[in-house]
């Protein structure tokens, strides 16, 4: 018997929590006959709307039923959607059970793509993704900064996650605003979970892990090369208008780097994994000649 899911707007929150319920209903038990579940995206879902975060979170939910023994059709309805998803960023490769791949190149010069995070290459997607940036349109800018919040990021999904290769990120770029959009999403333990695990009685709820895990010298200490490291490295490279959202278990937290200003709420669902994604603004960016300078007068 067909199963469905049917995502019938763009509004991230609903996403989010839609999600989260998804793999409550589904749970863990891996099928042992597959099934087949049909994923609509109804026409309110244009290529126009689709964010990096919901590619990210599209790709964790879909990877999650196919490790259930679940057998997908998607059904777009939105005719540039599926052209995007299929076409340009040739979406079903990434599950394809003959070859799955962790990255594919677009056709399309100004398309990043997804990268499938898997443990012992983090450091090549953020070395790929800077390079792909310096190739394509800031040959004379510095990235130190950009690369190194990668680094955090990938580096916290591999170490910390334990998501098993449910983990996915997505970065776009829109040449016309001049930001870069950053998504990444992991179906692990969530950062509360972690630290927890580690820390075992300093936290009773997920709020304050997770303002926590922002702070220099807060980690779950899995590797060695990653003790002494929070999200405090991606949080100090936020300039300007840029701003941070991370969503693990059962809290939410929002940093805005213009007001240097934290906000953490908790939520009423808990959404087993983390994401995080935030914009980054061109105009931080250095040239190399600046950096040079910045470096002789220090």
């Amino acid at each position: 018997m067909m199963k469905q899911i049917t995502l019938d707007t763009i509004d991230t929150e609903y996403w989010i929590r839609a999600v989260a319920d998804l793999c409550d209903t589904y749970g863990t038990t891996k099928q042992e006959q597959q099934q087949l579940v049909s994923i609509i995206l109804t026409r309110n879902i244009q290529k126009s709307n689709m964010s990096a975060v919901h590619l990210v979170l599209f790709a964790c939910l879909i990877e999650y039923l196919d490790r259930l023994n679940y057998n997908i059709e998607a059904n777009i309805e939105d005719e540039d959607l599926y052209h995007f998803l299929f076409h340009d960023l040739n979406f079903s490769s990434y599950f394809s059970n003959e070859k799955k791949t962790e990255h594919y190149d677009s056709p399309k010069k100004n398309i990043l793509n997804l990268w499938k995070i898997e443990s012992g290459r983090e450091k090549g997607y953020s070395i790929s993704v800077t390079e792909y940036f310096k190739r394509n349109y800031f040959l004379n800018c510095d990235l130190t900064l950009f690369q190194s919040s990668l680094d955090e990021l990938y580096i916290n999904v591999a170490d910390h996650a334990e998501a098993n290769g449910i983990a996915f990120s997505y970065i776009d770029y829109n040449e016309e605003d001049g930001v870069i959009h950053i998504a990444v999403c992991d179906f692990g333990l969530g950062i509360p979970t972690t630290l927890r695990k580690y820390y075992s009685n300093k936290y009773t709820n997920d709020t304050d892990a997770l303002k926590d895990s922002l702070k220099i010298g807060v980690s779950a200490r899995t590797n060695t090369h990653n003790r002494g490291f929070g999200l405090d490295n991606v949080v100090s490279n936020l300039q300007g208008n840029d701003i941070l959202q991370i969503i693990s278990n059962q809290a939410k937290l929002i940093c805005h780097a213009k007001q240097n200003q934290v906000k953490i709420d908790s939520l009423d669902f808990e959404f087993k994994g983390t994401l995080i994604y935030f914009d980054i603004g061109i105009d931080a960016f250095q040239s190399d000649e600046e950096t040079l300078f910045d470096i002789a007068i220090g």
